[in-house]
């Protein structure tokens, strides 16, 4: 990617971020400021402006995260995380926006020690979750299953529903949506997104189309085998 191309993300990603976050800053000042005097009607309008600015900001990122993925120099902070921390992280900031359904976590241990980049890995978490909420009926239950498999970090994330693509992997190719209505059409980019991550990481990642259920599955080795 030139240089200019990259500069105009660089200058793209201020010039939106900036009012957004600025948004979504001033209306958690004020939903979380008891002080503040509003009926339960203004509390809720406040709070549907919030989630409204926390999928712009989702959306924005995403798309910037689009191009960046393409560069050549693109690289990852790899550490080792303790992966429940991350998952907790993005799990309380969902639920933040989205309390309509239950998200209950499956593993073995509350501890899973794994060398990957935290940011981007809670991005795609936050994908992977976002979207399960989008597609899947009000008020049911998002399971998430953590476990160690054979040197590699194992995650499955299933809800209730149905893929329409006859070809699975076709949700992860870009601009491509499952959304039954244009309300909840993102970007197009999220799973895709998604994928390029776990990829960057070494790792796998895919949908399976079960009867009542869709569990997306993605792994990523617990040690980095990136130079």
């Amino acid at each position: 990617m030139s240089k200019q191309k990259s500069s105009l993300i660089e200058n793209l990603a201020h010039d939106l971020k900036s009012p957004i976050y600025s948004q979504i800053n001033a209306l958690n000042l004020l939903l979380g400021d008891k002080s503040f005097n509003v009926t339960n009607t203004q509390r809720e309008l406040l709070s549907d402006l919030l989630a409204s600015n926390m999928y712009m900001k989702d959306m924005v990122l995403n798309i910037l995260l689009g191009f960046r993925l393409k560069c050549e120099n693109f690289n990852l902070d790899i550490v080792p995380h303790n992966f429940h921390q991350t998952l907790n992280s993005v799990i309380k900031s969902i639920k933040h926006v989205n309390n309509s359904h239950k998200i209950s976590v499956i593993s073995d241990t509350d501890y899973i020690c794994a060398e990957y980049d935290d940011t981007q890995i809670k991005r795609v978490l936050s994908n992977l979750l976002t979207n399960a909420c989008k597609h899947s009926t009000l008020n049911s239950e998002i399971k998430i299953v953590c476990e160690q498999n054979m040197g590699d970090l194992v995650v499955k994330i299933i809800n209730d529903g149905h893929i329409d693509f006859e070809q699975t992997d076709d949700i992860f190719k870009p601009y491509k949506t499952n959304a039954k209505t244009e309300a909840l059409c993102g970007s197009g980019l999220g799973l895709y997104i998604s994928k390029q991550i776990i990829e960057h990481h070494g790792g796998q990642i895919n949908a399976l189309n079960n009867g009542s259920e869709v569990c997306v599955t993605f792994k990523i080795p617990i040690i980095s085998k990136r130079i």
